[in-house]
Protein backbone atom coordinates (compact mmCIF):
# COMPACT_ATOMS: atom_id res chain seq x y z
CA UNK A 1 0.00 0.00 0.00
CA UNK A 2 1.51 3.18 -1.46
CA UNK A 3 1.32 5.98 1.51
CA UNK A 4 -1.36 8.58 -0.34
CA UNK A 5 -0.29 11.39 2.57
CA UNK A 6 2.99 11.73 0.79
CA UNK A 7 1.41 12.19 -2.65
CA UNK A 8 -1.31 15.12 -1.04
CA UNK A 9 1.79 16.67 1.38
CA UNK A 10 3.87 16.64 -2.35
CA UNK A 11 0.66 18.06 -4.12
CA UNK A 12 -0.31 20.75 -1.24
CA UNK A 13 3.57 21.76 -1.63
CA UNK A 14 3.53 22.50 -5.28
CA UNK A 15 4.07 26.26 -6.36
CA UNK A 16 0.24 27.20 -8.09
CA UNK A 17 -1.24 30.57 -9.20
CA UNK A 18 1.18 33.82 -10.56
CA UNK A 19 3.88 32.45 -8.59
CA UNK A 20 4.33 28.82 -10.22
CA UNK A 21 4.86 31.05 -13.63
CA UNK A 22 8.42 32.37 -12.68
CA UNK A 23 8.96 36.11 -12.18
CA UNK A 24 6.17 38.15 -11.26
CA UNK A 25 4.53 40.77 -13.31
CA UNK A 26 5.18 44.16 -13.06
CA UNK A 27 2.22 45.85 -11.34
CA UNK A 28 0.99 49.64 -12.63
CA UNK A 29 -1.19 51.62 -9.68
CA UNK A 30 -1.53 54.72 -9.06
CA UNK A 31 -2.52 56.80 -5.88
CA UNK A 32 -0.91 59.08 -2.65
CA UNK A 33 2.15 57.66 -1.16
CA UNK A 34 1.59 57.78 2.28
CA UNK A 35 3.82 57.45 5.37
CA UNK A 36 3.59 53.63 6.72
CA UNK A 37 3.21 52.88 10.50
CA UNK A 38 6.72 51.89 11.17
CA UNK A 39 9.55 54.45 10.19
CA UNK A 40 11.15 55.59 6.87
CA UNK A 41 8.13 53.45 4.85
CA UNK A 42 6.27 54.52 2.25
CA UNK A 43 2.63 52.77 1.42
CA UNK A 44 0.59 53.30 -1.86
CA UNK A 45 -2.57 51.91 -2.14
CA UNK A 46 -5.12 51.31 -5.12
CA UNK A 47 -8.38 49.27 -5.78
CA UNK A 48 -8.12 48.24 -2.03
CA UNK A 49 -4.69 47.06 -2.28
CA UNK A 50 -1.44 48.35 -0.18
CA UNK A 51 2.00 48.32 -1.63
CA UNK A 52 4.97 49.02 -0.17
CA UNK A 53 6.82 51.65 -1.71
CA UNK A 54 9.91 52.36 0.49
CA UNK A 55 12.30 50.93 -2.45
CA UNK A 56 11.31 53.90 -4.84
CA UNK A 57 14.36 55.84 -5.35
CA UNK A 58 14.11 58.86 -5.27
CA UNK A 59 11.08 58.76 -3.09
CA UNK A 60 8.09 60.41 -3.79
CA UNK A 61 6.50 63.20 -1.35
CA UNK A 62 3.92 62.06 0.59
CA UNK A 63 0.49 63.30 -0.50
CA UNK A 64 1.56 64.11 -3.98
CA UNK A 65 -0.35 62.12 -6.52
CA UNK A 66 1.45 59.51 -8.68
CA UNK A 67 1.83 56.62 -11.60
CA UNK A 68 3.91 54.09 -10.50
CA UNK A 69 5.09 50.77 -11.68
CA UNK A 70 6.85 48.41 -9.80
CA UNK A 71 7.69 44.05 -9.76
CA UNK A 72 6.66 42.72 -6.74
CA UNK A 73 8.61 40.83 -4.48
CA UNK A 74 8.41 37.37 -3.89
CA UNK A 75 9.67 36.53 -1.09
CA UNK A 76 11.23 37.84 1.71
CA UNK A 77 9.76 40.47 4.77
CA UNK A 78 10.14 44.31 4.85
CA UNK A 79 10.61 46.05 7.85
CA UNK A 80 7.99 48.03 7.26
CA UNK A 81 5.23 44.94 8.10
CA UNK A 82 2.41 45.75 5.80
CA UNK A 83 2.06 46.09 2.08
CA UNK A 84 2.91 43.86 -1.20
CA UNK A 85 6.66 44.64 -1.44
CA UNK A 86 7.63 46.27 -4.87
CA UNK A 87 10.89 46.36 -6.42
CA UNK A 88 12.69 48.31 -10.03
CA UNK A 89 10.11 51.45 -9.53
CA UNK A 90 9.37 54.10 -11.53
CA UNK A 91 7.72 56.84 -11.00
CA UNK A 92 6.40 60.27 -12.20
CA UNK A 93 3.74 62.46 -10.73
CA UNK A 94 -0.14 62.73 -12.24
CA UNK A 95 -0.58 66.34 -11.14
CA UNK A 96 -3.99 65.52 -9.54
CA UNK A 97 -3.91 66.79 -5.87
CA UNK A 98 -4.90 63.92 -3.07
CA UNK A 99 -7.63 64.67 -0.31
CA UNK A 100 -5.91 65.53 2.92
Amino acid sequence: MKPTWLLAIALLAWPTGAWAQGAPAPVTVQGCPKPGVEARCLMLSDGGVTYDITAAKPQPKPGVAIHLQGTPVREGISICQQGIILKDITWQETGQSCAK
